[in-house]
């Protein structure tokens, strides 16, 4: 099974671009009303957006980690066209409350002028994705990068600490659990769409679902499971290797498959937790009320979105199984969860 697709099934498709007005052309993250910071990190230089560019006024911040996909937080496409990829949900409505930050993927620039057919920035000499970027990404540069962020935003006047939330979605959501659960300057934390045993499990689960739905044959299915297990034996042999030959590296993979489930119930802070049920890569998070009262843990506010895929769409079909409209819920998911903040002491 080729490893693209997990990409496809990992889509955090952050491009829920909002369009530049033709009237002025957007330059800068400045024109979206953001400020491009660069810090020295514990690995090495960080890039990161703020949304103010006065910062005249005290907010509690708002981290929002980003889904498994190379692209830049914002691209222009050409001279009317600028979009931003970074946050899947309507934002704005929240800035007089919140500032939002936003982590650049490392060696993809923060404003970049290059993307391929799947808006992945590509250096423009090299006509590639940097390798550097696989080189660096995986769960423990996120972890150190976004540690080492928050910890630079609680030393600054404009930054009310009351209220350091960090919110992940997809790969992001792994980023979060491990932070939310070392950072003592976090406050809230919000999981979402994630996968709390791994992510290389999706892949077998989906394969057993499609032979229990008749997709495909219980022998196919397991011959394809099979092949699985032999990939992953082939992923350890080298698990320190980068290569990519279009989805995630054997390091990426290892690192992202690790349990997360004892980060998650190791969380002292208030926990929001929403998925899709039609989303195979959230299944687990059915279970964690379970795993939760186990070790008694209360600190959680379990929200499923029935009928929804792992981008919080919802499908619905007539009676012959033709698709007859897409419900985008991604505005509903963040109304959710900011109320949830208010309501949390």
């Amino acid at each position: 099974m080729k490893k693209t697709l997990l990409y496809f099934l990992l889509l955090t498709s952050f491009l829920s671009l909002s369009k530049a007005q033709n009237i002025k052309s957007k330059n800068s993250p400045k024109d979206f009303g953001y400020t491009v910071f660069t810090i020295k990190g514990s690995k090495d230089s960080i890039h990161f957006i703020v949304s103010d560019t006065t910062f005249k006024t005290k907010k509690p911040i708002f981290l929002f980690s980003q889904g498994s996909y190379p692209t830049a937080l914002f691209w222009k496409e050409d001279a009317t066209h600028t979009w931003q990829q970074f946050i899947p949900f309507e934002y704005k409505q929240y800035l007089e409350d919140y500032n939002f930050v936003i982590i650049s993927k490392p060696a993809i620039p923060v404003f970049a002028y290059t993307a391929d057919k799947n808006y992945f920035y590509v250096d423009p000499v090299a006509k590639k994705i940097p390798q550097e970027y696989y080189d660096k990404s995986y769960l423990d540069y996120y972890v150190a990068q976004a540690n080492d962020v928050i910890d630079y935003l609680v030393k600054q006047s404009w930054v009310d600490r009351s209220k350091i939330i960090i919110a992940g979605h997809s790969q992001g959501s792994k980023v979060v659990s491990v932070v939310g659960a070392i950072n003592k300057n976090v406050t809230h934390v919000i999981y979402l769409s994630g996968n709390p045993i791994g992510r290389f499990d999706q892949n077998i689960r989906q394969l057993r679902r499609d032979a229990l739905l008749g997709n495909k044959s219980s022998e196919k299915a397991q011959d394809e499971i099979n092949k699985l297990y032999l990939e992953w034996n082939t992923i350890y042999k080298n698990p320190n290797d980068t290569h990519s030959s279009g989805g995630d590296t054997n390091k990426a993979w290892i690192s992202f498959s690790t349990p997360e489930l004892n980060n998650i119930t190791n969380i002292k802070v208030p926990l929001f937790i929403a998925y899709g049920t039609k989303d195979i890569t959230s299944d687990y998070c059915d279970l964690l009320p379970i795993d939760f009262v186990r070790v008694g843990k209360s600190n959680f506010t379990m929200k499923p979105y029935l009928d929804c895929d792992h981008n919080f769409n919802r499908t619905t079909y007539d009676k012959n199984g033709k698709k007859l409209s897409t419900e985008a819920l991604w505005n509903s998911v963040a109304k959710d969860f900011f109320n949830w903040i208010k309501e949390q002491p």
